[in-house]
């Protein structure tokens, strides 16, 4: 979750994360459940388009990102 504030507060975006584990009974929302569904519902107002274009998954992500950077942040 550090690392999903850092990404929020160095991009200015406001973000969420919702993490399920089978090992857990419950999801774990970020930055809290109605954080998580405020960001969500701007998110659902925002065109179909432009909503995947801003839409990223671990594969983009991981491609995306300098590991020369992410090095120099810990």
């Amino acid at each position: 979750m550090k690392r999903m504030s850092e990404l929020s507060t160095l991009c200015g975006i406001n973000a969420c994360a919702i993490m399920y584990s089978p090992y857990e009974s419950q999801l774990e929302v970020w930055p809290s459940p109605i954080g998580g569904q405020q960001v969500l519902s701007k998110f659902k107002m925002i065109l179909e388009m432009e909503q995947r274009k801003n839409m990223v998954n671990q594969e983009r992500v991981i491609h995306g990102f300098n590991f020369k950077d992410i090095n120099d942040l810990n």
